[in-house]
C-alpha cells in the first residue's frame, strides 16, 4: 500500500496535528514494510530468481 500525501490533505494547516499523528504511529509501527522504490524492485528480482 502506497501512502499518497494530496494537497487536500497534506495542505491544509488545520489538518496537520492529525496527519502528524498517523505519521508518527506508522513511524513506530514494525509490523510493516517501509520500502522505496528500489528496495521494492530488488525484492521483485530476488522473488523472481528464486521461482
Amino acid at each position: 500500500m502506497a501512502l499518497h500525501l494530496a494537497p487536500w490533505l497534506s495542505g491544509q494547516p488545520f489538518r496537520f496535528r492529525h496527519l502528524a499523528g498517523v505519521l508518527r504511529h506508522l513511524a513506530e509501527d514494525e509490523s510493516w514494510w517501509r520500502a522505496t522504490p528500489a528496495d521494492v524492485v530488488e525484492w521483485c528480482k530476488q522473488d523472481r530468481a528464486q521461482q
